[in-house]
């Protein structure tokens, strides 16, 4: 696994752009962003082959304290940038976003979990794996475990679509930076709703990472006078990012003290990403192709790890193994994500037309 860690950090560094004197311009880039998820979509899928083919190996620790440390954090990416990007694209397209958000990107989401739970279920019928007829529907929700645990994910951006889309229903006659402004904050107040309801109903890994969010949230708002402050001072950058290191070290030891203490986790290890990319900005193709299918290779990765547990390969041969799960994770991904697209613009145009059906009813 070590020899993995150092290809990926070797992948990092090839291609990266660095910047000695300033911060960089485009570190909050759709590129940068897909490389970024590139890098923690490829750990997550290490760290799940750790869990299915417990791998020994003496000279392992370094990838096994790297894969200690970050636990949760690994997916603290993710649910930045989704929290950056939904509010920078309804800033910059108004209301037709935030209304898509419900009537597109929510079904299109949905469609992709659906298409990879049908491919689960036909892997589970040829490993002759039985299940009733209620819990195979109730694993298109997504609410209760199925073979996984990872449905999470799905089911809070699902419900984050759908909070989204209510905290911006007044963009629909006002525009505007305030408005956008108040928006936003009660976005932020419903998601902190939705982290309470969940914490009473499901377990601690469903809602700690949230505040990451949150972060994103702010941080399409706010960027730009923290941005002028650090491109000012190069001892106020190397303070905040010393602090941050210190906070990442004091709240990971506290991490499982309080709630409290791991959402501070989250914050600082999402500022400290920020801190770095301002100095050195990924750009690495192989990266960004992870980076653009990360939400099906998530989904998916746990396919040929069930087919290889059928194997003695993966014990005599842990390295080819876990290089043949990233090839059909990456490959099965990309595949969901074309069926899904594919679908999606076909059930678009009905959807549409049912959505402007109802918006003309109401507002009779």
């Amino acid at each position: 696994m070590n020899f993995f860690l150092l290809i990926l950090i070797l992948l990092m560094f090839h291609g990266a752009k660095f910047a000695p004197a300033g911060i960089h311009e485009d570190y909050l880039s759709r590129e940068h962003a897909l490389n970024l998820r590139g890098v923690f979509t490829i750990i997550i899928v290490m760290t799940h082959y750790m869990l299915y083919f417990p791998y020994t190996n003496p000279g392992n620790e370094q990838f096994t304290y790297v894969w200690t440390f970050l636990d949760q954090l690994v997916v603290v990416v993710y649910l930045f940038f989704n929290g950056y990007g939904t509010v920078l694209s309804v800033e910059k397209k108004g209301w037709p976003y935030a209304r898509n958000l419900l009537i597109h990107k929510l079904p299109d989401t949905w469609l992709k979990y659906a298409l990879v739970t049908c491919l689960v279920l036909a892997v589970h019928s040829f490993m002759q794996l039985k299940y009733t007829l209620g819990s195979v529907l109730m694993a298109f929700t997504g609410w209760h475990h199925f073979y996984h645990d990872d449905q999470w994910y799905v089911v809070m951006i699902l419900f984050m679509y759908a909070l989204f889309f209510l905290a911006y229903l007044p963009l629909r006659r006002h525009s505007g930076e305030k408005a956008l402004k108040i928006c936003t904050g009660v976005a932020a107040v419903l998601c902190c709703g939705l982290i309470f309801v969940i914490s009473r109903k499901k377990d601690y890994y469903w809602y700690n990472t949230m505040p990451a969010m949150l972060l994103g949230m702010g941080w399409a708002l706010y960027h730009r006078p923290v941005e002028k402050l650090l491109e000012r001072s190069g001892a106020l950058y190397a303070a905040c990012l010393m602090m941050c290191a210190l906070g990442l070290y004091v709240f990971r030891i506290h991490q499982d003290e309080s709630l409290l203490n791991m959402f501070m986790l989250v914050i600082l290890f999402m500022v400290t990403i920020l801190l770095c990319s301002m100095k050195v900005s990924l750009n690495n193709p192989l990266l960004a192709f992870f980076g653009s299918h990360s939400f099906t290779i998530y989904l998916t990765m746990r396919i040929p790890m069930l087919v290889l547990q059928r194997y003695e390969l993966v014990y005599s041969q842990p390295a080819i193994c876990l290089l043949l799960i990233l090839l059909c994770s990456a490959g099965l991904g990309m595949a969901v994500d074309r069926a899904g697209d594919a679908l999606s613009q076909r059930l678009h145009p009905v959807i549409d037309r049912l959505a402007d059906r109802v918006e003309g009813r109401l507002s009779k």
